[in-house]
């Protein structure tokens, strides 16, 4: 009773200590009783780390190629049937343990179609099981090959060669077991009194109690610190979420930023042109108000006005692709031919209106391959869109007429793919 109140008085951390201290006072207890000592499973682990190796290196070249000891000789290319008997002839000799194994021999034997494996696997293998041993038994092997499986081979063979280690300790424990007994033979019994003890062995029920309330109480620790780890994963789940929508929303700050910087930039550059225009129209108007005053002169000659649009002046003008249905805007207009130019005006003297039609010289695999952004838009097909298609004739060309600030589809061309 008195052991149960303090428990339910102390804080967790004393608790915790107390049971740690405890649990320790019972390792130390039943010390005296074990018949296995460290140096048994050193002895045990020596006999089976380099047939371990071995193992592991055959269930990597199982996980890697899918194959087993039971699957047939199938039709190799020369690589393959090279690999295919090298690792056959690993398995048929180490398939069953062994306790004696040369890995000089085993690494002569992968340099034939596994060097790769050799340097990256077995190599890696050893390194742990044997050149830098940090643990005594083969249950928490560290080396896990990238393309091993997730219901693997590699997880087999642990299995086996953990079942083998115990079978070696238990073997010892039993050797062990049977040499401290003392050998009783009829002589020895003539000059023994046997004594039988009478009653309850309270030494041997407290050992049991205390080995039971160990257990309990490593099954309590065990509990409190999964649910502890439970509890840590989602704190560092949810630390990852709120960095990543914290990381996400800085982003697309920026890319907002930089769209409303464009956008107001292609605001100025369109408001440039708009004023352009009307400054243009502005001195016809001029032109033509002098005009109306002066007195008429016989055999004048015509007065020409010339526009200022150097869409209008040029002959040719070409556009990309248009940037909505049957219009291109006049930032896109280029008075020379460029890579990405895929349509041609040709404008009428002095006058807002031309025809168009596709370059014949120009690049058309943007527009095969993307008809619906660079085709339909201004042609009309006269045979259906195939995306087998090498190329476009051009039927009958187009009408485009300056409209505002764009040029403006009056009439599609009409194309006929080939």
């Amino acid at each position: 009773m008195n052991w149960q109140v303090k428990l339910k008085t102390n804080n967790p951390k004393r608790m915790k200590k107390f049971i740690i201290g405890f649990i320790i006072s019972l390792l130390l207890t039943n010390s005296g009783y074990s018949q296995v000592t460290k140096k048994d499973s050193i002895e045990a682990f020596k006999k089976l780390n380099k047939w371990a190796v071995v193992k592991l290196t055959i269930a990597y070249m199982e996980d890697l190629r899918d194959w087993s000891s039971k699957t047939d000789k199938k039709r190799f290319n020369t690589n393959q049937k090279i690999e295919w008997e090298t690792y056959k002839k690993l398995n048929d000799e180490y398939s069953e343990l062994r306790i004696a194994v040369n890995l000089d021999s085993v690494s002569k034997y992968l340099s034939k179609g596994w060097v790769k494996t050799r340097d990256e696997v077995f190599k890696s293998y050893k390194l742990e099981l044997i050149d830098s041993v940090k643990s005594i038994h083969f249950k928490n092997i560290i080396f896990n090959p990238e393309k091993t499986k997730i219901v693997s081979n590699r997880t087999k063979v642990i299995e086996g060669i953990n079942k083998h280690y115990d079978k070696l300790i238990a073997k010892k424990h039993t050797i062990l077991s049977s040499s401290r007994q003392k050998i009783m033979n009829p002589k020895n019994l003539e000059n023994r009194s046997i004594i039988h003890k009478v009653g309850i062995d309270w030494g041997q029920m407290t050992l049991y109690v205390l080995l039971v309330i160990s257990i309990l109480l490593n099954v309590f620790l065990i509990k409190l610190k999964s649910k502890k780890k439970v509890k840590d994963n989602v704190k560092e789940k949810k630390q990852n979420l709120e960095s990543f929508y914290k990381s996400e929303n800085k982003t697309l700050k920026e890319k907002n930023k930089n769209l409303i910087n464009e956008i107001n930039q292609l605001k100025t550059k369109k408001t440039s042109t708009v004023e352009k225009n009307n400054l243009v129209r502005n001195r016809k108007t001029q032109v033509e108000k002098s005009l109306e005053f002066q007195q008429p002169i016989e055999e004048a000659k015509p007065i020409t006005v010339a526009f200022e649009n150097s869409e209008i002046k040029k002959k040719f003008i070409y556009f990309p692709s248009p940037f909505e249905e049957r219009r291109f805007a006049i930032e896109d207009a280029s008075e020379i031919e460029k890579p990405t130019s895929l349509y041609v005006v040709k404008v009428d003297d002095n006058v807002n209106r031309g025809s168009i039609s596709l370059i014949g010289t120009a690049d058309l695999s943007r527009a095969l391959n993307s008809p619906n952004i660079y085709l339909e838009t201004v042609c009309e097909y006269e045979n259906a869109y195939n995306s087998e298609a090498k190329g476009i004739n051009v039927i009958e060309e187009g009408e485009v007429v300056f409209e505002g600030e764009d040029w403006v589809v009056k009439s599609k061309i009409k194309i006929k793919f080939i």
